[in-house]
């Protein structure tokens, strides 16, 4: 089974360092259910990396690219090659990694669908615009360039804030509305009938950020574990028996993003939920993150899923045989 990542540098930051650490786990997983992991790097030279994938003589392809040399917009480019190498690849297959690599077009389509989607800038001359906005990298999903500094009260002010990180960071940067209220993490498993099992559905807590703090899940949150933001924004699990209404809108808007995306594999759909209860799509995330502290472990677990058997569910929604150990392991 190739593991293919991406390549990190000695002095890469936390969220890529982290590719290493879900290969590492990954890789312990598939050994416990009796498959051989060989790490295989991809990087720009596509020609290079399907020669290491064919060198490798392996079976299957265990997806973790994340980014492609830092820029994640290149990394469905490494699902395609292992798809043109002719083997199987877990997680999302490349069209929907493609559809959910620019946020902008992930709103575009959510909005057709009827799905609940914040506004964007809708620019074209538009001024003023009442807040607040909170500005976003359009390709990055590691929530680089996301603080307190991110969250606008207008438009005219969200712009500026578009025109200093784009100087500072180049790529593409958006704005949409801010949605005031709870986060949700909504985690899928694939049911192996072409549709999506909701394991858990955790919750971000904001009370331990201090006053003023834009209630939102930042880069040092996110990466830097220990950090005062870390220790500020714990996840727990909302409680279906408390809140069944949230929970159902909240399977149905995740399960929707699901199938209008040609998701795969496992998923994670991030929403916003209003002061009236309205549930808000905020991110689409194909082949979320499998460190064993983060969200899709902790809401498998959660499910009562051990670490070895998401992986062995992961393996066989992508059509990779599994025996023994393996196959107890999915069965569970």
């Amino acid at each position: 089974m190739a593991l293919l990542h991406g390549a990190v540098a000695a002095d890469a930051p936390p969220d890529q360092v982290d590719t290493l650490v879900q290969r590492e786990a990954v890789a312990a997983a598939l050994r416990h259910l009796g498959a051989e992991p060989v790490p295989v790097v991809a990087d720009l030279d596509l020609a290079a990396t399907a020669a290491r994938l064919r060198a490798a003589t392996v079976d299957a392809v265990f997806n973790l690219v994340d980014d492609l040399c830092g820029q994640d917009a290149l990394a469905p480019v490494a699902a395609l090659v292992a798809a043109g190498c002719g083997l199987p690849i877990t997680g999302a297959p490349p069209a929907a990694l493609l559809a959910c690599a620019h946020k902008p077009t992930v709103k575009r389509l959510l909005h057709a669908a009827g799905l609940p989607t914040p506004d964007r800038d809708p620019g074209h001359g538009t001024s003023g615009g009442g807040g607040p906005w909170i500005v976003k990298s359009a390709w990055d999903h590691a929530s680089r360039g996301l603080d307190a500094e991110a969250l606008c009260p207008d438009l005219d002010s969200a712009r500026r804030r578009i025109g200093r990180m784009t100087a500072a960071y180049g790529g593409e940067w958006f704005a949409e509305r801010y949605v005031e209220g709870r986060e949700l993490n909504v985690a899928l498993l694939d049911d192996g009938g072409g549709g999506a099992r909701v394991l858990a559905v955790a919750e971000i807590g904001f009370e331990g950020l201090p006053p003023g703090c834009p209630r939102i899940v930042g880069y040092e949150a996110k990466w830097r574990p220990g950090s005062p933001a870390d220790l500020a924004t714990p996840r727990r699990f909302v409680d279906p028996q408390a809140e069944p209404a949230l929970i159902a809108r909240a399977a149905d808007l995740a399960r929707g993003c699901w199938t209008l995306f040609g998701l795969r594999g496992y998923a994670r759909i991030d929403l916003r939920v209003d002061g009236s209860g309205r549930c808000w799509v905020i991110d689409v995330n194909p082949n979320p993150g499998l460190a064993p502290d983060a969200g899709m472990a902790a809401c498998a677990a959660h499910a009562g899923l051990t670490y070895e058997g998401l992986i062995a569910h992961i393996l066989a929604s992508a059509g990779v045989s599994l025996t023994g150990r393996a196959a107890a392991a999915a069965g569970r």
